[in-house]
C-alpha cells in the first residue's frame, strides 16, 4: 500500500539498471500494467519495488545462491552506488543499501509492498481450494473487514454486558415487587397485577399517610433524645437528694445542739427557781453571788422559765415531727 498516487520510479545500478532508468506512471490510475520481451527489465522494476518496501530482491532467493545482497549491485558498481527513488503524489522516499539493512528516508514514505511471482502463482494454481487464501492472503488488504469485526465484537460484548445489567436490574425490582406485595398480605392473583394497579391509583391519596410518617418520624427523633434528658434528670434528682439528706443531718445537729443547750439552761433556771422559793430575800445571786440586780431576781427568773418551757416542748414536737418524715422518707 503506497499513501498517494505513483508518479515516478527511478533505478540506479539494482540489478539490470545499469545506468539510471527512470519510470513514469500514467496520472491518476490505480492500475499498471508493465509488459514486455524477456530481458527487458520488468523483473528490475519489480525488485525496486521489493528492495524499497521489503529491504530485500526476491527474484534471487531460492535459487541456491545463500546470501543474495551481494549480487543486488549492477556489475562492476558498488553497493553504494544502488539507489531506488519513489515519487508519488504524498511524496518521496529513497532507498540505499546500508551496512545490515536497506535505509529508506523518510522512513514514514516507504511503500507497503507484496509481490506475487510466477512460482507462487503456480503454488496458488495447484493448491487446493482451502488452501488458496492462504497463498494468496497477504496480496488483500482486509484490514477495514478486521476492524469492524473488532467493533462488531466489541458491540456484541456491550451489548451482552448491557443485557446482563438489565436483567440484574428487572430481577431486584421483581422482588421488591414481590416483597411488597407479600407485606401488603398479597392481595390480588400476582404482585405484577397489584404493581400495576398501585402505580394507576392517585398519588395524592398517599398524601396523608406521608404527613402522617413525617409526624412519627419528629415523634421518634423526639422520642430518643428523652434517655440522655432522663438521664439528665436522674442525675439532677440524686444530687439534689444527698444535698437534702446532707442539709437534714446539719438541721439535725444544730437543733439537737440548741435543745441541748436549752435544756442546761431551762435546768439552771428551774435550779435557781426553786432555790429562790426557799430562800425568798437572798443578799446576793446564787449563782454569780453578785449583789447587783439582786432586787426582783425571783420574778426574773419565773418570767424566764415559763416561755422556755414552751419552747422545749415546741422543738421536742418538732424533732419528732423530723425523725417522722425521714422514716417514711426511707420506706419503700
Amino acid at each position: 500500500m503506497i499513501k498517494g498516487s505513483l508518479k515516478k520510479l527511478t533505478i540506479e545500478h539494482l540489478r539490470g539498471s545499469v545506468q539510471q532508468f527512470m519510470f513514469p506512471f500514467e496520472k491518476g490510475k490505480k492500475l499498471t500494467f508493465i509488459y514486455g520481451e524477456n530481458g527487458t527489465g520488468k523483473s528490475t522494476i519489480c525488485d525496486a519495488f521489493e528492495f524499497l518496501g521489503k529491504g530485500k530482491v526476491g527474484s534471487l532467493e531460492n535459487r541456491g545462491l545463500g546470501k543474495t545482497n551481494r549480487y543486488w549491485q549492477t556489475l562492476g558498481k558498488k553497493p553504494a552506488d544502488v539507489s531506488v527513488s519513489l515519487d508519488t503524489t504524498a511524496g518521496n522516499c529513497r532507498g540505499t543499501i546500508g551496512k545490515m539493512e536497506v535505509n529508506v528516508t523518510p522512513p514514514d514514505q516507504r511503500p507497503l509492498v507484496e509481490v506475487l511471482r510466477r512460482s507462487q502463482i503456480q503454488s496458488l494454481v495447484e493448491a487446493k481450494p482451502a488452501e488458496r487464501y492462504a497463498a494468496i492472503s497477504r496480496f488483500i488488504d482486509v484490514s477495514s473487514a478486521e476492524a469492524s469485526e473488532s467493533t462488531l465484537r466489541d458491540l456484541i460484548r456491550n451489548i451482552e454486558s448491557s443485557r446482563g445489567v438489565a436483567i440484574a436490574r428487572v430481577q431486584e425490582n421483581m422482588d421488591a415487587i414481590q416483597q411488597f406485595w407479600e407485606e401488603a398480605e398479597k392481595p390480588g392473583s400476582d404482585p405484577l397485577t397489584w404493581a400495576e394497579g398501585e402505580a394507576k391509583r392517585d398519588s395524592t391519596a398517599f398524601d396523608a399517610d406521608i404527613k402522617a410518617i413525617g409526624k412519627l418520624q419528629a415523634a421518634y427523633t423526639h422520642l430518643k433524645e428523652y434517655p440522655d434528658r432522663i438521664e439528665k434528670s436522674q442525675k439532677h434528682l440524686q444530687t439534689a437528694v444527698a444535698s437534702k439528706e446532707e442539709a437534714q443531718g446539719k438541721l439535725q445537729a444544730t437543733i439537737a445542739k440548741v435543745t441541748g443547750d436549752a435544756a442546761e439552761i431551762f435546768g439552771v433556771l428551774q435550779a435557781a427557781k426553786s432555790y429562790l422559793m426557799k430562800h425568798t430575800s437572798p443578799a446576793v445571786c446564787p449563782l454569780c453571788e453578785s449583789a447587783d440586780k439582786v432586787a426582783g431576781l425571783s420574778e426574773r427568773i419565773n418570767a424566764a422559765v415559763e416561755p422556755r418551757a414552751s419552747q422545749a416542748v415546741g422543738q421536742a414536737a418538732f424533732m419528732l415531727v423530723l425523725q417522722l418524715r425521714s422514716a417514711v422518707a426511707r420506706t419503700p
